[in-house]
């Protein structure tokens, strides 16, 4: 119940002012509604979280977006930049150096040792090359359409032209026939041994350890399509290792070249959805 601040008289529900002197009657302020406290909220317990069907649906990272390929410098390119050949021109010498002074250390005591002692000389050259290999199987390099094909390619210009300067001594086609097939088999296992992939847009090729079982595989039979001609002219057994090393690598390029053309493609047509 309320009355007039003014004059006390009794005010009449929804009359805005008094009925007896006139005073307009304020409107009345509403409280608030009172807050009561609530007992605090405990999480649940992981079990029952369990139970329960979740709320929000779980987000999933979406998968990082393939790089783009990245080219290789061309060679104009290299020139053209004083510093960038510098740079490239001191790496091929230091490579080029290095190897070839490991080649000399296997070879030269290798042959030596072969005129006077055979066996030693022999398992001398396994060993070193052997060392050779394994030093290169190690590093990854990068992978070009020329550095698949040009193995392949030198092989067989210079099996070709041992067969222009040997046309007395090639050996039976049935003989040739045997070494390629061996070649291309091995050949086919080697390009099996390399890992192909993408690091930072620039195709990789990474040798495996079956490499080296297989390197060691193509070393003896090379040694031993050799050794069949010893009792000929050196150059029958030559031709032989010739045909058979020929065809592996030749084989080994064409499989590794096609890896990298069908990743290439996949790499491009992920990019391009």
């Amino acid at each position: 119940m309320a009355f007039c601040r003014q004059c006390g008289t009794q005010l009449t529900a929804g009359n805005p002012f008094c009925s007896h002197c006139g005073t307009a009657v304020p409107a009345p302020v509403q409280e608030p509604a009172p807050v009561h406290a609530s007992a605090p909220t405990l999480a649940p317990s992981p079990a029952a979280v369990s139970r329960e069907a979740p709320l929000v649906a779980a987000v999933t990272p979406k998968a990082a977006a393939p790089q783009p390929i990245r080219k290789l410098p061309s060679w104009n390119m290299i020139f053209a930049d004083p510093k960038l050949r510098s740079t490239v021109l001191s790496a091929i010498a230091k490579s080029l150096g290095l190897n070839l002074l490991l080649t000399v250390l296997v070879l030269v005591p290798g042959i030596a040792l072969t005129l006077s002692q055979p066996v030693a000389g022999m398992v001398w050259l396994f060993v070193g090359s052997f060392a050779l290999v394994a030093r290169c199987y190690a590093k990854p390099w990068k992978l070009s359409a020329a550095s698949c094909l040009l193995p392949g390619l030198f092989a067989s210009g210079s099996f070709l032209i041992q067969l222009l300067l040997f046309p007395d001594a090639i050996p039976s086609f049935l003989l040739l026939l045997v070494a390629a097939a061996i070649g291309l088999l091995l050949g086919w296992l080697r390009s099996r041994s390399h890992t192909i992939y993408f690091e930072d847009g620039v195709v990789m090729a990474r040798r495996t350890l079956s490499y080296l079982v297989i390197w060691a595989a193509a070393y003896l039979a090379t040694q031993t399509l050799a050794a069949v001609g010893a009792s000929i002219p050196v150059v029958y057994g030559g031709l032989l290792a010739g045909a058979f090393s020929t065809c592996m690598l030749l084989a080994a390029s064409v499989v590794i070249l096609s890896k990298y053309l069908n990743l290439k493609h996949g790499h491009g047509a992920t990019l391009a959805s």
